[in-house]
């Protein structure tokens, strides 16, 4: 189904964003379109290979929609000339989706603050978000009654259903955040040990089978989840198997590797 966006964004309202809230924005925006602009360059999604090492940890998928996307590169063009032009005030109109896009900007923007992935030109940023919050949310809502007083509340509601599916697909795939990401390093020298062992073990095995391990560091999170399910019985070979590298244990870790590796593509000569 196609985003209606043209009706719902006609039923737009006047306000004024100041230079700070504009800072306070960026960083949020920027966070969605690193990743996705990096995405079109390598052709596949940053945690692609992450995911599919873990898959219990990725979130619900969402839904990809182009024109959201379109719309979060307008707003951060509108945005980004404002932090050096000396303008303390800017008048802007908006209808409630982009309002919405703006608002989950400034979300982002506090857990990438908040993990150190990024720095605030503002000044008391937390204070700032929290003002933006809900400065934000009373816009989107007296957008929403003009779109409803208009009579394009079944357009809004469509459009709101898409966009909380881009969001959600957003958060899944492109703001994942590296905190989240299990470690590859433990402060217990025999567990490092056993990491290392299984380690060189998936690099024989995965050869083998004719496997593709995208790098060390991949290979890495792969034994430290091949020890973890060693550990709890749910692999077909035990932690002694792994340390000897038995034939059980290159069985049970090749039905391992190819359900989360992807196989060397050969070519006819």
């Amino acid at each position: 189904m196609k985003l209606i966006l043209g009706r719902t964004e006609a039923a737009s309202i006047p306000f004024r964003l100041t230079q700070a809230e504009a800072v306070s924005i960026l960083p949020g925006l920027l966070a969605i379109i690193r990743p996705y602009v990096s995405t079109q360059t390598t052709g596949y999604l940053p945690f692609s290979d992450y995911f599919r090492i873990y898959p219990h940890l990725r979130l619900r998928p969402g839904q990809f929609n182009e024109e959201l996307i379109d719309l979060v590169f307008r707003l951060f063009k509108m945005l980004a000339p404002w932090k050096t032009d000396g303008a303390r005030t800017h008048r802007v109109r908006l209808g409630a989706v982009a309002i919405a896009a703006l608002a989950f900007g400034v979300r982002i923007a506090d857990t990438c603050i908040r993990h150190g992935h990024a720095n605030s030109g503002a000044e008391r940023a937390k204070a700032m978000s929290a003002h933006l919050r809900r400065k934000l949310e009373k816009l989107r809502r007296r957008a929403v009654r003009k779109c409803a007083a208009a009579g394009f509340r079944t357009e809004y509601l469509q459009a709101a259903e898409q966009w909380r599916r881009f969001e959600t697909w957003v958060r899944a795939n492109l703001t994942y955040c590296d905190c989240h990401r299990p470690k590859t390093y433990s402060p217990r020298p025999r567990y490092q040990a056993y990491v290392d062992r299984v380690a060189r073990l998936i690099e024989e095995v995965s050869a083998e089978e004719e496997l593709v391990l995208p790098d060390a560091n991949t290979g890495r999170l792969l034994a430290r989840r091949v020890c973890q399910y060693a550990r709890r019985g749910r692999l077909a070979a035990g932690i002694p198997d792994l340390l000897k590298g038995s034939d059980r244990a290159r069985l049970a870790l090749g039905e391992f590797l190819r359900n989360r590796l992807p196989k060397h593509h050969q070519t006819e000569p």
